[in-house]
């Protein structure tokens, strides 16, 4: 479209498209070589986590604090170097795609004033509009068609059928042929390595990526068929990093204000949050800062908890919710869990083995594809 409107732009272009060329052949190799060392010096950093805190005892008796100290600093220094080498690499590569995308702009910006009056401005305008187009669109948020009855999902049965799925054409499969479904308010573990697809269950649920091939049902329904806001609004998750949102505590538990103060309370209640915020001055009303940094990590992911009971989504995933606490407050989470969400359908994706124990069946992943069910 541009060069239809401006015959000069294929002159830019040339090079504009030889430097993108270069950015992608020297990031590309190099950014999937650091993600994978990423994972790969994750996971010893997490297990040796995991083992001294289950033998800690032995470690005291032994006499091997020091020992275990400088070896957990040592994996933790090999992690953060790779991680921070990643992140740098992202950020020299989103500066470079950016200037390219100015230049782009630029170029297409003084073509139209350079040639003011030979052209009509409507395709003027309509040349400028296309450099900053190009994002996929997204799936609607209602299909009337389709849409679910309200009270759907009543059971919380979750089926997936043969599904396969990537991030982006020409990618590998993240989820190979993937096969199993749920009963009604079963309470399902999944485990596996680092970058076997685990989190990548719940990506496909939220349908924040489409399938390449098969397809997911939830009651029956499929979900490629409805609306995203007709799914999403039915499904609760509690990521990893729990997230808060600048505001208040009523703000971040109902957002929407679609529950009472008797019902929040009694949310808070169940998830052994009411006598903290009940401590804080304006209760309710009690400023969150920027990512909740004023609230612990345990706090911030009971407090996500109570934003999904209060929701009452029939089913919840919980995304490693409790790798990065303390196990006192995973006995905790893991306590409210079983008592507030005993008639939901739970998926829990978890790193530590101990979390998953009280499941009622447990999925194994490995390399995109369920080994185990």
């Amino acid at each position: 479209m541009i060069s239809y409107a401006f015959p000069y732009f294929l002159i830019a272009i040339v090079p504009i498209v030889g430097i993108f060329l270069y950015i992608r052949k020297i990031s590309r190799s190099a950014l999937r070589e650091l993600k994978r060392l990423e994972n790969v010096s994750r996971s010893p950093w997490f297990c040796h986590l995991t083992a001294t805190v289950q033998g800690l005892a032995t470690i005291h008796a032994y006499n091997k604090t020091e020992e275990t100290v400088n070896r957990f600093e040592s994996l933790l220094d090999k992690n953060s170097v790779i991680s921070f080498l990643f992140r740098c690499s992202m950020r020299w590569l989103g500066v470079r795609l950016d200037s390219v995308s100015i230049i782009l702009a630029t170029v297409t910006a003084l073509l139209v004033v350079s040639t003011h009056g030979s052209i009509p401005p409507a395709l003027a305008g309509l040349a400028l509009t296309s450099v900053i187009e190009g994002l996929e669109p997204e799936a609607p948020l209602t299909v009337k068609e389709t849409a679910p009855p309200e009270s759907w999902p009543v059971e919380g049965r979750v089926q997936f059928q043969k599904y396969n799925m990537c991030y982006r054409e020409g990618l590998p499969l993240v989820l190979k042929h993937v096969s199993f479904s749920t009963r009604p308010s079963e309470k399902v573990g999944i485990v596996g390595r680092t970058g076997s697809g685990k989190s990548s269950l719940g990506v496909a649920l939220f349908r924040l990526v489409e399938a390449a091939s098969g397809s997911i049902s939830i009651d029956n329904v499929d979900i490629s068929t409805i609306g995203l806001e007709d799914l999403r609004s039915k499904l609760s998750i509690i990521p990893q990093d729990p997230v808060l949102f600048v505001g208040t505590v009523r703000y971040n538990l109902d957002p929407f204000k679609q529950y009472s103060d008797d019902q929040i309370w009694s949310a808070l209640e169940r998830t052994h949050m009411r006598e903290s915020i009940s401590g804080l001055q304006h209760q309710l009303e009690a400023p969150v800062v920027e990512n909740g940094d004023n609230f612990s990590v345990g706090e911030r992911q009971l407090l996500c908890m109570a934003r999904a009971l209060l929701r009452h989504s029939k089913i919840l995933i919980l995304d490693e919710a409790t790798a990065a606490i303390d196990p006192e407050t995973d006995n905790l989470i893991q306590t409210t869990i079983r008592e507030a969400f005993s008639d939901c359908t739970m998926l829990t994706i978890a790193h530590r083995l101990n979390t998953v124990l009280t499941c009622d069946r447990i999925l194994v992943m490995e390399d995109g594809e369920l080994n185990v069910h």
